[in-house]
């Protein structure tokens, strides 16, 4: 028996990496135990890596700040892929069967095979997302077709695609880092999986992760995931747009857009605030963050349309995301949806967590990425901490002599090594003799040698 099995989870945004470690407790609720973040803006962007080396630093400092906090070492971590170049792609597969033939487990196989075979414009297929299937060209789908009579089958299938570099970058970034992969997700998929329920998906509704330099777009209907596409633009957009326009650091300019966000800033030219030493007049700073929120929002619109479920999501538009805190956005995409009903932002995730820093919002949405991985994951990422009931109690005499013992004897002799001779003649640790009868070995090695050299080999294997 084990304690402390701790689960890691790394994601790479555009805006920070962040990594948390959690543990799962009895009533089944995770306990973050450990969070840290480093700023990624100079060597991640739009969710891909751009800078192999630092994006590699900026794996190890996280990691450095969760082993400080949790006070061992992670040798894995889960960990997802999102960015830029992440999309569905549907594929459609079919097989002519011999008349009154029944469908069987090696037909669909066959067919999901071939489904992951194709390719488009230099793709790396990550996951066939959802599939269906159409049997004698029959309205109603089935999800599981074998042992069905059919002489046509069609497959239905959507798979998640990457370009294959930046895949490999994201790869290699920990790899530099020296961290193994335990393993790796589709990042807006564990989101949905967290986010969403059974009605949003079957129902219908679009999921919209509003970024910091993306803005991720996946449609769900008749339980599956139809769509998946990002858009390259975020709440970061709307910061670096408030930095050129009044000429102010990124920092004074996100404060000025957390504070007042969309609509609500109506009044005269002369109505103004103080940042960066300079008058800000707040009916232009509402019409900078208005416009480009209506352009990000435009983006998710025309998506929705391609995706050709714009007019039958009759669970809505779903927000989340660290820019769904933009003040009165719900109220916002209310007006430039008028089309979907009803328009609702989440933050949290479904599943019971606790967090030990108060200071980290785990309800902002800001890190529902992160927080997905750490459900998504279940292997344990760090060295285990054996129970202390894996280990008999010793006896009253060694207990004593471990309590009352001296370092050295009246003559100055290890009075250790005394001790153990005498337990041994004792037989305590049974000895093993030549043919002379003189002790060659101790058939019972030392405990420290048993950790020393548990723990070497534990770090070979993990090497």
């Amino acid at each position: 028996m084990y304690k402390n099995k701790t689960i890691v989870a790394i994601e790479l945004g555009s805006s920070k990496i962040s990594g948390a470690a959690a543990r799962k407790k009895s009533d089944g609720k995770l306990e973050i135990t450990a969070c840290a973040s480093v700023p990624s803006s100079a060597f991640i962007r739009q969710g891909a890596v751009y800078n192999l080396d630092r994006t590699a630093e900026g794996i190890a400092r996280v990691i450095e700040l969760l082993e400080r906090q949790i006070g061992t070492k992670i040798f894995q971590v889960f960990t997802g892929y999102a960015g830029k170049s992440l999309r569905s792609l549907p594929v459609t597969v079919s097989r002519e069967l011999e008349e009154g033939a029944v469908v069987t487990s090696s037909v669909v196989d066959d067919m999901l095979v071939e489904c992951g075979d194709t390719q488009a414009d230099d793709m790396l297929s990550l996951n066939i997302a959802s599939q269906e299937f159409v049997v004698d060209y029959k309205n109603n789908a089935e999800e599981d077709p074998v042992g069905v009579a059919c002489s046509h089958i069609e497959g239905h299938f959507q798979k998640i695609m990457m370009r294959p570099r930046l895949f490999k970058l994201l790869d290699d970034s920990f790899r530099h880092a020296s961290v193994d992969i335990a393993d790796s997700f589709v990042l807006p998929l564990t989101v949905a999986n967290v986010i969403l329920d059974d009605a949003d998906r079957q129902r219908g509704c679009a999921l919209v992760d509003y970024g910091a330099d993306t803005t991720t777009v996946t449609v769900y209907k008749g339980g599956q995931m139809c769509y998946m596409r990002v858009i390259p633009l975020g709440s970061d957009t709307i910061t670096r747009d408030i930095m050129k326009v009044f000429r102010l650091g990124h920092d004074e300019a996100e404060s000025l857009k957390c504070t007042y966000g969309l609509f609500g800033l109506s009044g005269s030219d002369e109505e103004s605030t103080v940042a960066g030493g300079s008058q800000v007049s707040l009916k232009q700073l509402g019409e900078v963050i208005e416009a480009r929120n209506e352009e990000i929002m435009a983006n998710v619109m025309h998506q929705l349309k391609l995706s050709g479920y714009y007019e039958s999501l009759f669970n809505g538009l779903v927000l989340t995301g660290g820019g769904s805190n933009l003040k009165k956005l719900q109220y916002a995409a209310s007006q430039l949806f008028p089309e979907i009903s009803p328009v609702r932002i989440v933050r949290g995730i479904s599943q019971d967590m606790e967090c030990c820093d108060t200071d980290w919002n785990i309800s902002d949405g800001t890190h529902v990425g992160l927080l997905s991985l750490l459900v998504q994951g279940g292997e344990n990422c760090c060295v285990e901490i054996p129970e202390k009931d894996m280990y008999e109690e010793p006896d009253a005499r060694t207990q004593a002599a471990m309590v009352t013992g001296n370092l050295f004897d009246d003559n100055g002799e290890s009075a250790q090594a005394a001790l153990d001779m005498k337990i041994g003649q004792e037989q305590i640790m049974p000895v093993e003799k030549d043919e002379k009868n003189e002790v060659v070995k101790s058939k019972t090695p030392s405990f420290i040698s048993v950790i020393r050299e548990t723990f070497h080999k534990f770090f070979e294997d993990v090497q």
